[in-house]
């Protein structure tokens, strides 16, 4: 990064006051106790807080400047911040930040890859920043920032001795991809799949697909499209684009790459990756179909950007995954951890991969808790959800929050015993349910918002 207080002022449309420091920026952030020093403070309002109250903590912590609103600026008295501190002083901050991350986007002639999908997209930008990072220098979107605060944050990260820009895009109703896609202004689309996820503010399936697919109408004017063939609601868009700027992968379709051989093992997962000049057998370090289906999508995307076939194999071998199986070492009880975050398709996913990771002889335990952000899908889809549980093999669950019900009433209705079934509104209440005997297998899997990770610790207590 190679900004200064007079580039945030060009491109933010903002106007300069107080000190006339012209220091280099290290870094944006919008959270003054994690800053770093030397870097450029953006206040935002959310629900409950106000980013201006944070401006004297945040110089405090090292911060060089700050943006602030033009009520803000006229409404208190930043007189001895300002004698020692530059203050960009705009309309609003956050569309202010994200006009400067637009400005400084359109100085890079590069490749920026958007990837977006109900799920799997974290994973695959992690995977196609590790080929890529194997022939140039890449920035890619910090952790899970992808919606309209975290995707100009990571844009600003671009310099000049960026190659690639790798950008994850989070949406969640109704013309947020159009907002995203106007700051990052994609050269390369990529949608993992479409499912049920966010429904509480786009409404149905139908509608995620059509809030989605504008990135792909965002790029197929002029960009790069990367199409998963096996899920139908993309295939509509196969011929929105000539050959050349579009290339397909797929499992169970006739596609330009595709893999087979698929072994699992609870250390891993190898398979067989075809097309675009590859045929090679790939392992990786973490279990599971939906991995494998996340690093096809990545050597799709990075086959587009025409990267050699060694470097899209050894990023794959490369890329750190996140391990989700660990073992409670005192009761010697192996345990997937998938706590990030659930919706349908991530919920199949993880009962998918407890079946093939478990050993058959083993129970199956499952502790459950609310998907999210479904809206009036929610009772449904954790009905189905139960259902899923009960016909992948899972013997006992465990489930908390406000859908435990309807989770237990699925299952039921597939045969689980209502025995083996335990339902509670939280976590605490579910204490004397986390007891585990030799021979069990564990799955710990909820949205994000219910804080699953709190079980770990009742596990040793129980």
């Amino acid at each position: 990064m190679s900004l200064e207080i007079k580039d945030i002022v060009e491109g933010s449309g903002g106007r300069w006051e107080g000190a006339r420091y012209c220091w280099k920026v290290a870094e944006f952030s919008i959270d003054s106790r994690s800053l770093s020093t030397d870097a450029f403070f953006i206040p935002l309002k959310g629900r409950h807080t106000d980013g201006h109250r944070a401006i004297a903590h945040a110089f405090e912590r090292g911060a060089i400047g700050t943006m602030v609103s033009a009520t803000e600026w006229h409404t208190n008295a930043w007189g001895t911040l300002a004698s020692r501190y530059p203050f960009v002083v705009v309309d609003d901050p956050l569309s202010a930040l994200q006009s400067l991350a637009r400005w400084h986007r359109r100085k890079f002639n590069i490749p920026v890859i958007g990837i977006t999908g109900s799920a799997g997209k974290t994973t695959t930008k992690e995977m196609v920043a590790a080929i890529l990072s194997q022939i140039g220098t890449v920035v890619k979107s910090r952790g899970n920032f992808n919606n309209h605060i975290g995707l100009p944050l990571s844009l600003l990260d671009l310099s000049h001795a960026s190659d690639f820009a790798v950008m994850e895009m989070g949406i969640s109703k109704t013309g947020d991809m159009d907002v995203l896609c106007g700051i990052a202004e994609p050269t390369l689309a990529l949608i993992t799949n479409i499912g049920p996820a966010h429904l509480e503010g786009l409404g149905s399936v139908e509608d995620v697909a059509r809030e989605k697919g504008r990135l792909f109408e965002a790029v197929a004017l002029e960009g790069t499209l990367v199409i998963n063939k096996d899920d139908p609601h993309l295939l509509v868009y196969e011929d929105c684009v000539p050959s050349e700027r579009r290339l397909t992968y797929a499992r169970w379709q006739r596609a330009d790459m595709t893999v087979y051989d698929v072994d699992h093992t609870p250390e891993g997962t190898t398979f067989r990756l075809c097309g675009q000049g590859l045929d090679e057998v790939i392992t990786l370090a973490a279990a599971g179909t939906h991995h494998v289906l996340n690093a096809l999508a990545a050597s799709a995307v990075t086959a587009a950007l025409r990267c050699p076939p060694s470097a899209i194999v050894a990023g794959l071998k490369s890329c750190p995954i996140a391990p989700r199986i660990v073992r409670l070492t005192r009761l010697n009880v192996p345990v997937l951890l998938d706590m990030y975050n659930a919706n349908p398709i991530s919920m199949r996913a993880a009962f998918q991969l407890l079946a093939q990771v478990a050993p058959k002889e083993a129970r199956r335990v499952a502790l459950l808790g609310d998907m999210l952000e479904l809206g009036t899908f929610s009772e449904t889809a954790h009905y189905e959800i139960g259902q899923e549980a009960a016909k992948s093999g899972v013997a006992a669950l465990v489930v908390v929050g406000r859908w435990a019900a309807a989770v237990a009433a699925g299952a039921m209705i597939e045969g689980m015993p209502r025995e083996a079934i335990a339902t509670y509104p939280d976590l605490n209440a579910a204490h004397d349910a986390l007891r585990v005997r030799p021979g069990d297998y564990w799955l710990i899997k909820g949205s994000r918002g219910m804080e699953m990770e709190r079980a770990v610790p009742l596990f040793w207590e129980a």
